[in-house]
């Protein structure tokens, strides 16, 4: 019997929504951040994203997949550490909270505290991205977060298990702006 790996985590933080953004029509540029080689991304809009935020690029041709950011908040700009490959983005390039993490994996649950509890009727949602097909797809979570500070929903005792090409979508609108930081947590089976 193989032993149990140990548990990983994503970060997300910010101050605004996580639903998905588009980048925009612009081509990617080399850049260098606090010493780091990485390359420059537009979004269509203000993103609000922390630095050290983990996020989802889906639909370009050399920069699909999850990345930790190496800039802030309030821009249009995101940096990701990353080769350079010459490349213009497409508006239907997206930028998501996403747990993706390319082999088979157990979803573990999250751990979530907001800046202050949200004062509006709007549901955290967990969508299932299957790799299996649309037909698949499913929200496996959905909690209003109407006067919620803290909120946790941990199934490490009893996780669930997603195969290679699985993709678990994080939403919520987040219109009050609160300050947030989000901990995902999944180990490879």
């Amino acid at each position: 019997m193989n032993p149990k790996q140990p548990w990983s985590k994503l970060l997300f933080t910010g101050t605004r929504s996580w639903n998905s953004l588009t980048l925009s029509a612009t081509a990617v540029a080399e850049s260098w951040i606090k010493g780091v080689k990485a390359v420059k991304l537009t979004t269509a809009a203000t993103h609000y994203i922390t630095a050290g935020s983990h996020v989802t690029i889906d639909g370009t041709v050399n920069y699909d997949g999850t990345h930790k950011t190496l800039t802030g908040t309030a821009t249009t700009l995101l940096y990701i550490p990353s080769r350079f490959v010459a490349e213009t983005t497409a508006t239907a390039d997206t930028v998501k909270f996403t747990l993706a993490p390319g082999h088979p994996f157990e979803y573990g649950g999250f751990r979530l505290k907001l800046s202050a509890a949200s004062a509006t009727a709007e549901d955290l949602t967990i969508t299932l991205d299957s790799g299996a097909g649309a037909v698949y797809d499913t929200q496996i979570y959905a909690r209003d977060m109407n006067g919620i500070q803290y909120l946790q929903w941990n199934l490490q005792d009893n996780p669930m298990p997603f195969d290679r090409l699985d993709e678990l979508d994080f939403a919520w609108a987040n219109t009050n702006t609160k300050t947030y930081g989000l901990e995902v947590f999944y180990r490879r089976i």
